[in-house]
């Protein structure tokens, strides 16, 4: 019975320690920091935001951007976090936009 009792003494002296989590989006800053202090990350994730949109593109036949089918996931992040660090009012879009917004600002397309 004593390490029952160890036990439920380190849980409830543990509770006041653990911090409340708050939810919110990433936007923009959050990707401009990740491409400063974490770019494997940004990059990460730019490639898989920019393969969800090229996906997006293609079931629904829109254009968002026109980049080239050949460009890299290291160009598309460079693009992205050239994009994010010269156009600060980008840093108040949510990540995904802001994604979205910097590839169309690199491969706008033709217009018909």
């Amino acid at each position: 019975m004593t390490r029952v009792k160890a036990a439920i003494w380190c849980v409830v002296t543990a509770l006041p320690l653990t911090g409340v989590a708050e939810a919110r989006f990433l936007d923009g800053s959050d990707l401009l920091d990740a491409c400063h202090r974490l770019p494997y990350m940004a990059k990460d994730y730019v490639i898989g935001e920019t393969w969800q949109l090229d996906e997006f593109m293609a079931e629904n036949g829109v254009k968002l951007y026109c980049a080239p089918s050949d460009l890299t996931g290291e160009q598309k992040a460079d693009i992205v976090c050239r994009y994010m660090k010269a156009t600060p009012n980008a840093r108040n879009l949510s990540m995904k936009v802001a994604v979205s917004t910097a590839m169309a600002a690199a491969y706008p397309c033709a217009s018909e």
